[in-house]
């Protein structure tokens, strides 16, 4: 919940444990906190852990049965990447896509799948079979650019699912990060809501259905794609690996980013819009998990054993997914890693929203902001206000998920303690140094001061008094773990404790991932943002680097346990140890460090206590 507080002179709203400077006096969905902002993450995959918790509007629950209505618009669908040349036309919405003949695996063929548009085929590699760049709805462009998304098209002809489509129009990490000089690059295109799914081998007729791993890429909902590679030729989600490993399937999707996803806009918030706008990145993932559960018999796949889960950005938008009603009955169990619950009012999505018409030039403009948006180039309006990525500090444009009282009625973690959520098995973590690879050098006690002054105005001297600089190895170290705690640890916490307040609240569990690479020639690098994802999906030999002994234990603990909470509920993998469940008292966790995997109770227990008693 929002709250504002006298602090030595000033006044400031508080948030999911961060906190931003806002003008004294003003309402809560004023213009003075259109410059409030949590970070969102970088080096690959954002996040912010914090975020503005409005009261927002209660409103009436959504079935699964009636999501694929309300997601998907009845406007034409072009053909995308792979489709026939004779394009087809897209079905009447509310009903799940059946474009004739039945949906269901070709019993000659494991690689050939029949799904809801028509007859798809994979390859197999690395002893998984996949299927690449699967359209699940229409190409989000002309009258479909800042809409929801639209059923894709039928087809006829065999698409061929053997590489990845392209990624999602987007600046370049360097522009999204302020790392790449004045020119801002832009990369992807507007055509871009497919997905890719990966399934085991397996013996010959083992057709029983599995478990899913759904996951939602990071990058700050600014950047990042499912094809985004660790290094060259080595795609970090390729989830044949962790497929094989859990005898699970494994799907990512992509979804809108920045303006394109979650432009807000009073002309596009009419009757005929649901009365809201932006949000269509959250909507996008609902299209692909209702895509998902209409095609579980393409897929071999149990739809009642949908797990999501997403690391930075895509945490935040998994605990959207967990708070909003389109996505009731699409997944059954939930992971975060390294991402927060925030719940932006419209306010300042819309006046991000604003700057970008007027400067792009469409302010004002006879045929309407819409219209002129919609007829500009994707790269213009990216390059006009361009989305930023930041990690340890605050961000300045907001694109992002927002209460907007439909795809969000009310901010996540009211939702939650509400017992109005999707209550489904959780697992949260964080790790130990999140942001140890996005902070600038901090030489002394002087700039450390100057640094959380800068980050907090008027608490600094309350985060310093907590935070001494004697407490730790170096100034740099310090703000590290300022930063770290504030935006991800504690919030992490926040979020479970706000789910263990429900009347009948899901089972939960938590994680802590402290584990540093043990094998590299320089320096050892923090337990930062990210790095175990390399954990997760199986993918430790990249590079050169050898993993030790104990890190290939410890992704196979890792990638095990992802796939007990999706196959069971609970993330103890066979062979344990036990995953203790979380407690709002206990803070019980799983403590991931290589060597050492072991429960634990409590973490950084003070420090988060500190941040708490600010709220």
């Amino acid at each position: 919940m929002s709250v504002r507080r006298r602090f030595r002179g000033g006044c400031v709203a508080l948030f999911g444990a961060w906190v931003i400077l806002a003008g004294c006096g003003a309402s809560a969905s004023g213009d003075a906190e259109t410059d409030a902002g949590a970070g969102v993450g970088g080096g690959g995959a954002g996040g912010g852990a914090g975020g503005l918790a409005t009261g927002g509007t209660t409103g009436a629950d959504v079935g699964a049965s009636g999501a694929s209505g309300l997601l998907m618009g009845g406007l034409p669908a072009d053909a995308g990447p792979g489709a026939d040349a004779s394009g087809g036309t897209a079905p009447d919405a509310g009903e799940p896509p059946r474009c004739g003949g039945e949906v269901g695996p070709d019993p000659g063929d494991p690689l050939t799948i029949h799904t809801t548009e028509g007859p798809a085929t994979g390859r197999r590699a690395d002893g998984a079979l996949s299927w690449l760049g699967l359209p699940f709805a229409a190409p989000p462009v002309d009258a479909l650019r800042f809409a929801p998304p639209a059923p894709p098209a039928c087809r006829d002809a065999l698409f061929v699912a053997q590489t990845f489509a392209p990624k999602c129009v987007q600046v370049s990490r360097e522009c999204a990060t302020g790392t790449g000089g004045a020119d801002c690059a832009v990369e992807g295109q507007e055509d871009c809501l497919y997905l890719n799914v990966w399934r085991p081998e397996g013996a010959a007729g083992d057709a029983r259905p599995r478990p899913v791993l759904f996951f939602i890429h990071g990058g700050g909902n600014a950047i990042g794609s499912t094809s985004e590679e660790t290094a060259p030729g080595a795609v970090t989600y390729d989830g044949a690996a962790l497929a094989t490993l859990t005898d699970a399937l494994v799907v990512t999707a992509a979804y809108r980013l920045g303006p394109f996803g979650f432009a807000a806009h009073r002309d596009l918030s009419l009757p005929e819009n649901g009365g809201q706008s932006g949000n269509y990145g959250i909507l996008d993932q609902i299209a692909a998990l209702q895509w998902v559960h209409d095609n579980a018999a393409a897929l071999e796949a149990d739809a009642g054993r949908v797990m999501i889960f997403g690391e930075s950005a895509g945490a935040v938008n998994v605990c959207m997914l967990l708070a909003s009603p389109l996505a009731a009955g699409l997944f059954g169990a939930a992971l975060m890693e390294s991402g927060g619950c925030p719940a932006y009012l419209p306010a300042p999505v819309e006046g991000t929203t604003s700057q970008a018409i007027a400067a792009v030039g469409c302010a004002d403009a006879p045929e309407g902001e819409v219209a002129c948006l919609r007829a500009k180039p994707a790269a213009d309006i990216l390059r006009a206000l361009p989305p930023e990525v930041v990690v340890a500090g605050r961000g300045a444009t907001f694109y992002q998920p927002h209460v907007d009282g439909h795809v969000l009625p009310e901010a996540p973690l009211e939702a939650f303690a509400g017992g109005r959520a999707n209550a489904v098995p959780t697992l949260i973590g964080s790790n130990a140094d999140e942001t140890a690879a996005s902070l600038p050098p901090i030489p002394n006690d002087a700039a450390y001061e100057a640094a959380v002054t800068a980050l907090v105005g008027p608490l600094a001297p309350a985060v310093l008094e907590q935070y001494p600089v004697s407490r730790f190895e170096s100034p740099w170290e310090a703000m590290m773990r300022v930063t770290t705690d504030a935006k991800f640890v504690c919030p992490t916490r926040g979020a479970l404790r706000a789910l263990a307040a429900a009347p009948n609240p899901p089972t939960l569990f938590r994680y802590f991932y402290t584990h540093r690479l043990d094998n590299l020639p320089r320096r050892q690098p923090y337990a930062q943002h990210g790095i175990e994802l390399l954990f997760v999906f199986q993918h430790l030999m990249v590079a050169g680097y050898r993993p030790s002994a104990d890190e290939t234990a410890l992704a196979a603990f890792m990638g095990s346990a992802w796939g007990a909470l999706a196959a069971t509920g609970d993330p103890t993998p066979p062979g344990g140890p036990t995953w203790p469940p979380f407690t709002a008292d206990g803070d019980e966790h799983m403590v991931l460090e290589g060597g050492t995997i072991a429960p634990g109770a409590g973490v950084r227990t003070e420090d988060c206590d500190f941040w708490d008693s600010l709220l």
